[in-house]
């Protein structure tokens, strides 16, 4: 899905927009996603993993202006 993705949107700019990362709290990151068609938000949630994190949610959403 995520190469389908890119293979149709190329990637003009990625900025982070907001990001917590309090280790007690699930920390997530969300960027903003500028292709040469739409602009996207792209939401990534991490969840505790042994002694790191893995990537519990990845949403692409489209940025609504």
């Amino acid at each position: 899905i995520l190469a389908e993705f890119f293979k149709n949107n190329s990637v003009v700019e990625v900025k982070e927009i907001q990001k917590r990362a309090n280790e007690q709290a699930n920390p997530y990151i969300v960027y903003l996603l500028k292709t040469s068609k739409q602009s996207y938000r792209i939401f990534v949630k991490f969840a505790p993993a042994e002694d790191n994190f893995k990537i519990s949610t990845f949403r692409i959403e489209l940025q609504r202006t």
